[in-house]
């Protein structure tokens, strides 16, 4: 029986040859190389592209969230919707929330998941300690080496405001959030 290996480089200067392996068959091939991105550096993956997807965990530092305003994901893959049911984390405790997001369809191209934080609204937006606008997040590349098969990888994040804190904000009070 012919045996295939797949290689991979560890900072151009190791070669490992996993046996049995192609890049045929890696389930990770489309999450180093997804439709309408640049593939990424090598041992790289988009997080946002894993087949088992992974889970985004925010840590909300001024514990403001809780069950009657909790926090949802407004995305690039939800329209932006500020109190999306189907983008709402579960509350892990201590200021700690999270929610599993599987990749996108095979029809998406080119999305990498943009992100901002909300409790239910875009008044009560993630903020910056000087109520100043969070740019929009993106999920990150992580190492390939990092990902378990079939397992999830956690990404941390940390909110320390909301706009709703705040009399004012820099730039004004009723600016509208930035969604680029």
């Amino acid at each position: 029986m012919k045996q295939t290996t797949l290689a991979i480089v560890f900072a151009g200067l190791l070669t490992v040859a996993l046996p049995g392996c192609s890049e045929e068959s890696d389930p990770l091939a489309v999450a180093a190389s997804p439709p309408g991105r640049p593939p990424a550096p090598e041992g790289m993956v988009y997080s946002a592209w894993l087949p088992q997807g992974c889970t985004i965990v925010v840590e909300d530092r001024s514990m403001v969230a809780d069950a009657d305003e909790p926090i949802h994901i407004a995305c690039d893959r939800n329209d932006w919707a500020p109190d999306d049911p189907d983008w709402r984390m579960t509350h892990e405790g201590d200021g700690v929330w999270s929610l599993d997001v599987d990749p996108p369809g095979s029809d998406v191209e080119d999305q990498a998941l943009r992100f901002k934080f909300t409790r239910g609204s875009w008044e009560s937006i993630e903020c910056h300690t000087d109520g100043a606008d969070v740019r929009n997040r993106l999920l990150p590349l992580i190492l390939r080496m990092r990902v378990e098969q079939g397992e999830r990888p956690r990404l941390d994040h940390v909110v320390v405001g909301w706009a709703d804190q705040f009399d004012e904000r820099a730039g004004g009070p009723s600016r509208p959030a930035i969604r680029e």
